[in-house]
């Protein structure tokens, strides 16, 4: 009851990293000595999501310092934009993606594509197909802007501190009208690899308005930053009613299985949809999301702090694991799905008193 909250609100820019200035946010909400640190935000497009980030490296720091810190995994899966696919030596594949004119009611005038695999030393070759039939040259590495038909086409490769290698891609028309159509991309493998493609439009929109075409998978759809080595990473599942699934069910939108490094993606799963939270003017409105599931654990670990203020972001993290339910929905845990299982508030608080009287 004695919490107070530090808000440190993301502004938004037109492309992928879409949150600006997100490390001096992390900063500034760990000099005002917050005992909780909650993200709110989840991105993919141009992202590594291996953990390797400025701000993911933060979050592993300050946990190590004793902050917790907890995180809502993304709204990813169930919306067609993320493919994955197994690639041997010499294969070519083909993947489409298909844009509206209009995203989120806004002119669909960019999107942001992004291809990751963890053999940096593979080389992949890409090659796009724009809406009116034009094709790039090979690409391979390096960066630059193609002008091809009517449309430009940004990229560049990179490789993260881990190793795992990106071509990141960005589609805009050469009179800054919307990129509607078709786009193929082609690409040929030097060797075996796991390749994870991921896209995003200018609206940052979890519903997916342009999105791929086939290929698509729901496995490996946890998002920045709860891709950080040390974060709690949230899941929701369904309460109260469900959408496409069944109260107590992973929601259709909770991202799946392993993260790009292996580390499985989801920690633990709570309320995600329909809860239901304060509003302006002093009324309640339904929340949904893992950003809804997330504050669920962030109360829990206040309450946790709130008996013993001396717990550490591990100890607070393997209590909620210890203490988490299993059900017919979660099945053995953990898993990758549903982590170690559903939150247990009263679970947890009952453990630590036990244990630390």
């Amino acid at each position: 009851p004695d919490a107070e909250l530090v808000m440190a609100i993301v502004e938004y820019d037109y492309t992928p990293r879409f949150a600006k200035h997100f490390p001096e946010l992390v900063r500034f909400i760990k000099e005002e000595n917050a005992d909780i640190l909650l993200f709110e935000d989840g991105e993919w497009g141009w992202e590594f999501l291996d953990g390797s980030t400025e701000e993911e490296q933060l979050v592993n720091q300050y946990a190590g310092e004793g902050m917790t810190i907890i995180g809502g995994a993304g709204n990813l899966a169930g919306n067609k934009m993320h493919i994955k696919d197994t690639l041997n030596s010499g294969d070519v594949r083909s993947y489409e993606i298909t844009a509206p004119d209009k995203s989120e009611g806004k002119k669909n005038d960019g999107a942001f594509v992004s291809f990751v695999w963890k053999d940096a030393d593979s080389e992949l070759i890409f090659e796009i197909e724009t809406p009116d039939k034009n094709k790039t040259q090979e690409i391979t590495a390096g960066s630059e802007l193609l002008k091809t038909g009517n449309y430009n086409i940004s990229y560049s490769k990179e490789v993260s501190p881990k190793g795992n290698a990106m071509m990141k891609l960005g589609f805009s028309k050469s009179d800054s009208g919307n990129i509607q159509g078709n786009w193929k991309i082609n690409v040929k493998s030097s060797g075996n690899v796991i390749l994870d493609g991921y896209v995003v439009d200018i609206s940052q929109a979890w519903s997916g308005p342009t999105h791929w075409k086939s290929h698509i998978s729901d496995e490996t759809t946890v998002t920045f930053p709860s891709t950080a080595d040390s974060i709690i990473s949230v899941g929701a599942y369904a309460v109260n009613y469900g959408w496409n699934e069944k109260v107590g069910d992973l929601a259709t939108y909770s991202p799946r299985g392993y993260n790009i490094d292996g580390k499985p993606g989801v920690d633990i799963t709570a309320p995600g949809h329909s809860s239901f939270s304060t509003s302006i003017g002093n009324g309640y409105t339904i929340f949904t999301g893992t950003s809804a599931a997330a504050p669920h654990v962030t109360g829990a670990a206040a309450l946790m702090l709130q008996y013993d203020p001396s717990l550490t972001h591990w100890q607070i993290k393997q209590i909620l694991f210890n203490t988490a339910k299993k059900d017919s929905f979660t099945g053995e845990v953990p898993n990758p799905d549903w982590g170690y299982g559903k939150l247990d508030i009263e679970e947890a608080l009952r453990y630590l008193i036990k244990n630390n009287p």
